[in-house]
């Protein structure tokens, strides 16, 4: 981005934390470069790699391990003429995962990442196990399979 740029809105720069000995604020628990694993950026150049963990670094104080909500940002999905909402049945969840699923949605909520619905539309959970640390994980995802059938692609350039 140049100052020049104003296709993203108003930025608003936010300088970073600096102590005299290194540059990098000593009281941070580890930079967010360090908490990335290297395979986890494999589909970048070397060089790409190092800008990228550079700027990670360069601003530890904007990024956090624990997912937010914004009102800075509205997303809106385009759809066809035609589309009706629909409530989907929900799939069963295995007994196993109940706890951790609903441990996981009433954190979603606590956090304002998801929030109570009435619309007439309603896609169902999927549950996904992840493989991860020698044991089996639980990630939530939604099935949006119905939605995408009549969702307007929008082409840029």
């Amino acid at each position: 981005m140049y100052e020049q740029d104003n296709d993203f809105g108003k930025i608003d720069v936010i300088e970073p934390v600096q102590s005299k000995s290194n540059g990098i604020d000593s009281t941070a628990e580890q930079l967010p470069s360090q908490k990335i694993p290297p395979e986890a950026l494999a589909h970048l150049s070397n060089t790409k790699q190092k800008q990228l963990l550079a700027v990670l670094d360069r601003y530890p104080q904007c990024f956090s391990d624990t997912p937010g909500y914004t009102e800075e940002a509205e997303h809106c999905i385009p759809l066809m003429p035609g589309f009706v909402p629909k409530c989907m049945h929900a799939y069963k969840v295995p007994e196993k995962l109940k706890g951790e699923v609903e441990m996981q949605v009433q954190n979603m909520l606590k956090q304002g990442i998801i929030e109570p619905s009435q619309s007439p539309m309603a896609s169902p959970l999927v549950c996904i196990l992840k493989w991860k640390e020698g044991k089996y994980s639980v990630r939530l995802a939604v099935e949006f399979r119905y939605v995408n059938k009549y969702t307007m692609v929008m082409h840029t350039q």
